[in-house]
């Protein structure tokens, strides 16, 4: 009997349960690469026609963005530069007492929940909100297709 892959047992998780254990293993890939990782906080919610995912992504600009598709992952890489502040006069150093914002690669993938339409894919980015809308595909679920038997 052949032990199930690690990514195919999440199948059988509620699907929130299922998206929360796929961020935290991309943490720990995150982790194992040297560094804490920086996930964006995301929303996920269907419309009648439309699959929405929200990204939190706070003082990114819209070119150091990537979004992309890979099947039924969809993948967000962002880049946020660390502006050290100038020191009033050219002699002065700067010493910080503590450094909480996070800076540098933000990495986020998700797989979709439901069939879409990937070749139609739009996204926009306003207030540190990227917003990724995905055409649903029309005939996904519910419709039932009788097979004809033939004789053998």
């Amino acid at each position: 009997m052949s032990k199930p892959s690690r990514s195919g047992d999440l199948i059988f998780f509620p699907r929130s349960l299922s998206l929360m254990l796929q961020g935290i293993i991309e943490g720990e890939r995150q982790l194992a690469m040297g560094g804490e990782p920086n996930i964006p906080l995301a929303d996920l919610y269907e419309t009648e026609d439309t699959l929405r995912i929200e990204l939190e992504l706070p003082g990114c600009s819209k070119d150091k963005i990537e979004v992309y598709i890979i099947d039924t992952d969809i993948t967000v890489e962002a880049r946020k530069e660390h502006l050290l502040p100038q020191p009033a006069a050219a002699k002065e150093s700067i010493n910080f007492l503590r450094m909480e914002r996070k800076f540098g690669r933000y990495s986020r993938r998700i797989k979709l929940p439901t069939p879409c339409n990937t070749q139609k894919v739009r996204a926009f980015l306003k207030n540190g909100l990227l917003v990724i809308e995905i055409p649903l595909v029309k005939e996904r679920r519910g419709k039932r297709i009788k097979v004809e038997i033939e004789a053998g």
